[in-house]
């Protein structure tokens, strides 16, 4: 009876052993393909049998890098560790640094390196990726930590470049500040979209007090591809473009940053003063540009319209040719020759009107006006 007991238990193992050889097979293959979706389900199918096998958590931990899911990342990681230390003596992380003992005691570089990198991308969460990369450092194995230090020693020069470019900003010297944030971002290469937003942010303020507007605005629609959601870019680009006299697409960036949700939140009323600064300079060009059209046409008019009461030439002697008789334009437009350039403008439009040939419907008034305008 002992043996047919264990019978049902023995299959069962079997059953639960070759679902997790499957599962894990299929999270493999997925992930070579480079099949995220996949790969994550087989991934959590298998965790779900054997939950603190590192192997899978590596394998999920990859598909979401791929998959760009780094939000569940950060959780997924984190809820590992809060398992991983309930099932030991150890209470549950609280702060990164405890998180980062945690991830050294899985001792999983892979899962403690993309973690940290997915938090070092978070905005407002750079210190804690600093934190946490230091605090596993200390406690990981001294042969398994050369990756962790590369990034932890990369993290280190970005930020102290990027605090040389804020410092050298503050105090003037925007040619520094400038040069401090292109190494940054040299140094920095495509690693981390957030970081670069910001950095290339900042290197615009620098541009545009350099009076390099079409730098700042290169820079700004750079940050704003790697990083859409990075709303500041929109403002910075706004004020270069108001430099660069592109008042529409100035205007366009203004709402694109007031309707975000830093916008609506900023009480900042020197935007509104900015923008209504623009829609005047807008206002006044149209004005001169309309003044100026009314000059050309009053010359033009000037020209055309000299006084034309002179006798026609007399044909020549014997010739055939005869002469057309010389039209009296005063006379067209019903005018006198004493008529004022201003009242010539008025003549003149009022007839362009009567004769055009949209404000006449049949198809005999349209021909007929259509040779009179031309």
């Amino acid at each position: 009876s002992g043996k047919s007991a264990e019978l049902p238990e023995a299959q069962e193992g079997m059953a639960c052993a070759q679902t997790l050889l499957t599962a894990i097979t299929e999270a493999e293959k997925a992930s070579k393909a480079g099949d995220w979706e996949p790969a994550i389900e087989w991934a959590n199918a298998a965790l779900g049998v054997a939950q603190f096998s590192n192997h899978l958590r590596e394998l999920k931990t990859l598909a979401l890098v791929g998959s760009g899911r780094k939000a569940e990342l950060l959780t997924f990681v984190e809820t590992t560790v809060s398992l991983s230390s309930t099932n030991t003596t150890a209470i549950g992380p609280t702060g990164p640094k405890e998180i980062g003992k945690e991830l050294a005691r899985l001792r999983s570089v892979v899962v403690t390196l993309e973690y940290v990198r997915a938090l070092w991308m978070t905005p407002g969460r750079s210190i804690d990726a600093r934190l946490t990369l230091q605090s596993a450092i200390a406690d990981f194995p001294q042969g398994e930590t050369p990756r962790l230090k590369d990034l932890a020693q990369l993290i280190e020069r970005i930020g102290k470049l990027k605090v040389k470019g804020d410092s050298e900003f503050r105090n003037g010297n925007f040619h520094a500040a400038r040069k401090a944030y292109t190494n940054a971002l040299r140094e920095l290469g495509d690693q981390n979209p957030h970081m670069a937003a910001i950095l290339r942010c900042n290197r615009a303020a620098s541009s545009m007090l350099l009076h390099l507007y079409d730098d700042a605005v290169g820079d700004c629609t750079e940050a704003l591809r790697i990083a859409p959601y990075y709303v500041k870019a929109y403002l910075r680009r706004a004020r270069s473009l108001v430099y660069l006299g592109q008042y529409h697409t100035a205007l366009n960036d203004f709402h694109e940053y007031l309707d975000s949700p830093e916008g609506q939140s900023s009480h900042d009323s020197s935007i509104f003063q900015e923008m209504e600064h623009v829609y005047r300079i807008m206002q006044k060009e149209k004005s001169e540009r309309r003044s100026e059209r009314r000059e050309r046409f009053s010359k033009l008019l000037e020209d055309v319209l000299p006084t034309v009461r002179a006798e026609p030439k007399a044909p020549r002697s014997g010739s055939s040719v005869k002469t057309p008789p010389v039209r009296d334009y005063y006379d067209v437009l019903g005018l006198n020759d004493t008529a004022t350039t201003s009242e010539i403008t008025t003549a003149y439009r009022r007839l362009a009107v009567k004769i055009h040939p949209d404000k006449h419907r049949s198809s005999k008034q349209k021909s007929q006006y259509n040779k009179a305008f031309k």
